[in-house]
C-alpha cells in the first residue's frame, strides 16, 4: 500500500548536506508559465534500471534506479526511509540530484526532486561519463571487518568501499595477485572474486559474482553485528 506524504517535505537541515562549494550538479529546465511540461500536464518517466547510491539522514547505499523524470525519480533501496525523508541521489560520481520521499512501499519509494531537470541531458551526460577510458562505477565508502579466502590461507581485511562489482581492502597479509578468493562479510553474505590489485597495504578484488541489484547494500547492512558464520 503506498504511503503518501507531505509532497514538500520537512526543510530541516542536515549537517551532512553539501555546501554550496561542493553543491550538485542540476540540468533545470527553463520556467513556463503554463505549468505545462513539453506540451503534456503528466511528466514523462524514462526506465533507467542503473545502480546509483543514495544518503539519508539515517544511512547510505546502493540503490537501483527504476526511472527518472523531470520532477521525481523511483529506485529501490534496501533500508527503511519515510514519506517526507531528505534524501540525495547520485546517479554518478559527477551527477547528485536532492530532493524528498514521497511515498514508499516494500523497498520501492518514489523521490520528488527538488528543481525540475533536462532528463534527455542528464542521460547523455552519464553515457559519455561511461565511454571514458578511466570511468569508475559508483563506490560506497564503508568501514568494517570481513574475511579474505584464498590459496595463501583465511585472513581478517578491513574494507574501505564498495562498488556493484568490486571491493576494495585494506590488508597486512600476503595475497595472490589474479588469484581466486572468497569474501564473508559481517552480516554473513559471501562473494568471490579475483585479486586485480595489491599495493602499500590496500587491494582491490574484482567480483565474479558481483553484488546482486536486489541486495542492495547499505553502510549498516554490511556492518551489520550479527557474527560472522563460522569458519
Amino acid at each position: 500500500m503506498r504511503l503518501e506524504g507531505n509532497d514538500k517535505g520537512p526543510a530541516v537541515p542536515m549537517r551532512w548536506w553539501p555546501t554550496e562549494s561542493s553543491a550538485p550538479r542540476i540540468w533545470p529546465i527553463e520556467s513556463r508559465s503554463t505549468g505545462v511540461r513539453n506540451g503534456r500536464s503528466t511528466p514523462r518517466f524514462r526506465t533507467v534500471f542503473r545502480t546509483g547510491r543514495v544518503v539519508t539522514r539515517n544511512d547510505t547505499g546502493l540503490c537501483l534506479i527504476r526511472s527518472l523524470s523531470e520532477v521525481a525519480m523511483t529506485v529501490d533501496m534496501n533500508f527503511d526511509v519515510s514519506p517526507g525523508d531528505r534524501a540525495v541521489i547520485s546517479l554518478s560520481e559527477q551527477v547528485d540530484l536532492q530532493g524528498s520521499v514521497a511515498w514508499t512501499s516494500c523497498g520501492t519509494c518514489r523521490i520528488r526532486l527538488d528543481h525540475e531537470i533536462d532528463t534527455g541531458e542528464i542521460l547523455g551526460s552519464l553515457l559519455r561519463e561511461q565511454q571514458q577510458s578511466d570511468f569508475r562505477p559508483l563506490r560506497m565508502d564503508v568501514a568494517g571487518p570481513a574475511v579474505i579466502f584464498s590459496e595463501f590461507g583465511i585472513h581478517s581485511v578491513e574494507l574501505r568501499n564498495v562498488s556493484h562489482r568490486g571491493i576494495s581492502f585494506r590488508h597486512s597479509s600476503p595475497l595472490p595477485l589474479d588469484g581466486q578468493v572468497k569474501l564473508l562479510f559481517e552480516n554473513g553474505s559471501e562473494h568471490r572474486g579475483v585479486l586485480r590489485w595489491s599495493e602499500a597495504g590496500f587491494a582491490g578484488v574484482l567480483l565474479t559474482d558481483a553484488f546482486d541489484r536486489r541486495e542492495l547494500i547499505s553502510i549498516k547492512s554490511l556492518n551489520r553485528p550479527e557474527g560472522i558464520k563460522p569458519l
